[in-house]
């Protein structure tokens, strides 16, 4: 209990630039490491030097999104830019995006989108 007092007399003081520097830490390295399928809150927080429960809530303060959430959103993204403008290979496009698997990459694709990610593809001709 004395602990989390203190903790919360040191956050409080905090300046809210150093704040908004670790935001902006925080974001640019997820931005730039999304696709690598290690990323995950426990990589994010060794790489800031804290816990992932800061890392959690500088993220949730930041993006409004939770962590997962947010590098789920960025790879489906990509995942749809590639799907649109290459003939990659699905099982292919999953991997590049940081899915470990195609099975996986196609549940949480058409969990978002109603579709597999092969319709989706195949449906990009028909609206022009």
């Amino acid at each position: 209990h004395l602990f989390s007092m203190l903790r919360r007399s040191v956050d409080s003081q905090q300046d809210p630039k150093m704040e908004d520097a670790g935001q902006a830490a925080l974001l640019s390295y997820v931005d730039n490491n999304y696709l690598d399928s290690t990323l995950c809150l426990s990589a994010a927080a060794d790489y800031m030097q804290t816990s992932i429960y800061t890392v959690s809530r500088i993220f949730k303060e930041a993006t409004g999104m939770g962590f997962k959430e947010y590098i789920t959103q960025k790879r489906l993204s990509y995942a749809c830019h590639l799907l649109e403008t290459s003939q990659i290979p699905v099982t292919q496009i999953a991997l590049d995006c940081g899915f470990e698997n195609a099975n996986y990459f196609t549940t949480v694709f058409k969990n978002e989108y109603g579709i597999p990610p092969s319709k989706y593809r195949s449906n990009i001709g028909e609206d022009s």
